[in-house]
């Protein structure tokens, strides 16, 4: 997991400029004589409906500001009529303004991973989670700090599962990937071994100590199923590099200079893709088990 930088983008001027593209006269006001300056303060036409919404819709974007490290205070509350959630809504999907802020929020991932979902890094980002979803808060839909690169299979099993209440208390159960800091110490833990020459390898999660970050990052891969993830991910590669090795040593090549190989692509995948990136645990750990490489070539 890795942590990516705030948008940089003005929200304001993003919901004013998508406000602005609405049609200027609607279906259900072709007969409508007000002129296209008083249009914009219309309750009846698209674009005033939105630019009417704008005083309590940035409410809650200061309110997200506020909170942003204190995210479980963030409630839904019931602010707009169906009508406004409709028009929000299509304002993400369809207006040509907002799509250029996707691709900014897609350029704001770090040019070396944006071929990998952060919240899985396994697959390529190729829609955007909304962290409070759109249902429950229909006021964040266009809001960039709520929107997050995400792959499509990451984004339909997170669906609403944001929360969880134990014991009274409401805990989040999902990274936010611009405002929960990450700790840089490896915790995604593996091992390697070989069984009748069938090589296998065992992920799990273990903490220094346990604070409210390492209790949502747990929740976050319980949610993900990203250890079961990983190790179904893990056949691909360990079969292919088990496989590299058997050649290596029955060609002449010492088990340590294996061992160099894999250190060596370990290092190259921690460098991109942090500590804790799950294929570079891959490595890691084959190249910390000498003895279990052997089992692959013996009789």
């Amino acid at each position: 997991m890795n942590q990516l930088s705030e948008p940089t983008i003005n929200n304001e001027e993003v919901f004013e400029n998508v406000a602005q593209s609405k049609t200027y006269r609607n279906d259900h006001c072709k007969e409508c004589s007000i002129t296209q300056k008083d249009c914009k303060v219309c309750s009846y036409g698209n674009r005033g409906k939105m630019l009417n919404l704008k005083d309590k819709v940035f409410q809650r974007y200061q309110f997200y500001f506020q909170n942003k490290n204190t995210l479980h205070e963030i409630r839904p509350i019931k602010m707009m009529n169906p009508d406004e959630v409709q028009l929000m809504a299509n304002s993400y999907k369809t207006s040509k303004v907002f799509q250029t802020v996707k691709n900014q929020l897609l350029d704001n991932v770090p040019k070396e991973r944006r071929g990998v979902c952060p919240f899985c890094m396994i697959s390529e980002p190729t829609t955007m989670d909304h962290y409070f979803s759109e249902s429950e808060y229909p006021e964040y839909i266009i809001f960039a700090p709520n929107l997050v690169p995400c792959c499509s299979h990451c984004n339909s099993v997170k669906g609403k599962r944001l929360f969880l209440k134990n014991e009274g208390e409401i805990k989040r159960t999902v990274i936010h990937f611009y405002y929960d800091v990450l700790p840089q110490t490896k915790y995604l833990k593996s091992t390697f071994y070989v069984i009748d020459k069938i090589p296998q390898i065992s992920f799990w999660l273990e903490f220094e100590n346990e604070t409210e970050i390492t209790g949502i990052i747990k929740k976050h891969f319980e949610t993900l199923h990203l250890l079961e993830r990983y190790r179904k991910r893990s056949n691909g590669i360990l079969s292919t590099e088990c496989e590299n090795i058997r050649v290596c040593l029955v060609n002449g090549f010492s088990v340590k200079d294996c061992v160099r190989l894999l250190r060596c692509k370990a290092q190259s995948s921690e460098k991109i893709f942090g500590k804790n990136y799950w294929e570079a645990c891959i490595y890691r750990a084959m190249s910390e088990s000498e003895d279990q490489l052997m089992k692959l070539v013996e009789n």
